[in-house]
């Protein structure tokens, strides 16, 4: 390696406009969910807002129940956990997910348990655009997707 790149690296890695991108919590955004609970469909949306490696933010379509549900939850690394209060045929319920944000962040996989059915299922959650667009996160130019690579290779 060359001084000069050398240089331009430190100076680069000392950059505010990098050290800021470091802050962007990954796991914030609109996030649709496709699940199962044994054998029974889970769809819903949520919009999870991360600060300081804690969640807050909202789930809407969970059991039918189109009225936002506020949640709360955790983020260790790549892991996300939230859960919030609902009610399935009149009865209240607790739903938990706990999943892994992949490597380009626009994908979550996990599993949810329902309580107190004491029953649980797997999810998948794909990130919703912020541009309002209908585009899938798969159709962008991958820059978004390395830097967000970037991002959760530094949390680890």
């Amino acid at each position: 390696m060359t001084m000069k790149r050398i240089a331009l690296f430190a100076m680069l890695a000392g950059s505010p406009l990098l050290l800021a991108a470091a802050d962007v919590p990954v796991s914030s955004g609109t996030w649709k969910i496709d699940g199962d609970v044994q054998g029974t469909p889970v769809r819903m949306t949520c919009v999870l807002a991360e600060a300081e490696h804690k969640l807050t933010g909202s789930c809407t379509g969970a059991a039918g129940d189109m009225k936002p549900r506020v949640l709360m939850g955790d983020v260790k690394e790549q892991t996300v956990t939230w859960h919030f209060d609902t009610a399935y045929e009149g009865s209240p319920i607790t739903v938990s997910l706990s999943g892994k944000i992949a490597d380009d962040g626009t994908k979550i996989v996990g599993t949810m348990y329902v309580a107190p059915m004491d029953v649980d299922g797997t999810f998948i959650a794909l990130r919703q655009p912020a541009d309002g667009s209908g585009r899938s996160s798969s159709d962008d130019s991958g820059s978004r997707s390395r830097v967000i690579r970037r991002l959760i290779a530094r949390r680890r």
